[in-house]
């Protein structure tokens, strides 16, 4: 591998993220988004985590206990709306600070995790 092709290997390695979420239930809408978390591949100091107050009353205390979290735990957690404005910014600097146009994100259940995140993201940011 070339010096060059080395470089551009590491900036895509910088920007890419596997993403990780816990939710309440099955479904978004009727329950609650609880944690997002960004994990970068190449470097941990990247990483974006945060817990997210329950927006719904609606909850599946199974989904709670598989991730050994009561209700009232969750209650505490912080204000989704502040979640996501600071996951925004997040991104935008880590875009910046790499020179990225995006970031590159993984997903082991794409279809289940990236609905919470795009829900949040219109809801909270009024962006898709």
């Amino acid at each position: 591998m070339t010096p060059a092709e080395r470089l551009l290997l590491e900036k895509y390695l910088k920007g890419s993220f596997v993403l990780s979420i816990k939710a309440d239930g099955p479904c978004v809408g009727d329950f609650s988004l609880l944690e997002v978390a960004l994990v970068n591949m190449f470097n941990q100091e990247l990483n974006f985590s945060a817990q997210l107050r329950p927006m719904s009353s609606s909850y599946d205390p199974k989904f709670l206990s598989s991730q050994n979290l009561t209700r009232e735990e969750c209650k505490s957690f912080q204000n989704p709306q502040t979640v996501f404005e600071d996951l925004n910014k997040w991104i935008e600097f880590i875009k910046k600070q790499f020179a990225l146009t995006s970031l590159e994100i993984w997903s082991e259940d794409p279809s289940f995790q990236s609905q919470w995140i795009h829900y949040y993201s219109y809801k909270y940011l009024k962006s898709e």
